[in-house]
């Protein structure tokens, strides 16, 4: 009898916790906000600042990705403002969160800019490797016979033509990795 009378004064004591988005959803965003250690006022400002200070990690942006407010929630929470003390810890963030103009944009920039660095680390090795074969391509002298053959047979082809038109010269040039060739009437063909 006795533990039943101070589970009943703790719950008269505490105020019960307003919430109005998906229990599950709210759990999840309970537990990473208290990983994150910041109250929402700081959350505010590290998302219009864009974390120029470099306060929180890009997995953290990744999971916070994950709890933009959704339209109905962003209804049900503001049909609910103005007892904004009484909410959860999560609908809480989730309605100070809404108050930005474009949160979910700002948190996927954010998310960009976090894992910029790593991107362009992956992809140079990719570009410096297309870069070494287009000079290899450029200075290939079999590659330049290989292609001045393909044009004199490309010439022999259309002799029976009405047009008659014939290319005369090949040239390879690479001041930006660009193939050049005077074919038909003397136009300049271009291709990347």
């Amino acid at each position: 009898k006795e533990g039943s009378t101070e589970d009943l004064s703790q719950l008269k004591a505490k105020p019960k916790e307003l919430s109005v988005i998906d229990g599950r959803r709210a759990q999840n965003c309970t537990i990473l906000l208290s990983k994150l250690k910041m109250s929402n006022e700081e959350l505010k400002l590290v998302v219009l600042s864009m974390d120029d200070d470099e306060e929180i990690t890009a997995d953290m942006v990744e999971q916070l990705l994950k709890y933009v407010p959704l339209p109905d929630e962003i209804q049900l929470l503001s049909s609910h403002k103005d007892e904004i003390d009484k909410m959860a810890r999560a609908d809480r963030f989730l309605c100070e969160m809404s108050k930005i103009e474009h949160y979910g944009q700002r948190i996927a920039v954010l998310f960009y800019k976090k894992r910029f660095e790593e991107r362009v680390s992956e992809c140079r090795p990719k570009v410096e490797a297309i870069f070494r074969a287009s000079r290899e391509v450029g200075r290939s002298t079999r590659l330049r016979r290989l292609l001045e053959v393909v044009l004199a047979f490309g010439n022999y082809m259309n002799r029976g033509a009405r047009s008659n038109a014939f290319g005369n010269r090949f040239l390879i040039s690479f001041h930006v990795g660009r193939v050049s060739w005077y074919g038909v009437a003397g136009f300049k063909i271009s291709s990347l």
